[in-house]
């Protein structure tokens, strides 16, 4: 399969399909209106391809690196006396 035909392939028609077929299941098998069915269709549809991209897996990150940060303060005296502490 080329690359422009697996393109329009995952692009086009097969979420056409999936909406097709979901338009169906509601339009005759659970006898909702033809309105009801092509709003529901986009909308379980919709979600269907969201959730689906939520679990497709992203580039692995580099490995976290610890660092540290430290602040130390070498007379406590002299700040607490000039914030009036």
């Amino acid at each position: 399969m080329s690359r422009v035909a697996r393109v329009i392939w995952n692009n086009w028609i097969k979420p056409l399909i999936v909406f097709a077929v979901i338009w169906v299941a509601f339009r005759y098998w659970l006898d909702f209106g033809n309105k009801q069915s092509i709003v529901f269709a986009i909308l379980f549809g919709s979600i269907y391809y969201s959730l689906k991209e939520l679990g497709v897996k992203t580039t692995k990150a580099k490995d976290f690196e610890p660092y540290t940060v430290t602040v130390s303060i070498h007379n406590w005296y002299d700040l607490l006396f000039n914030i009036n502490l």
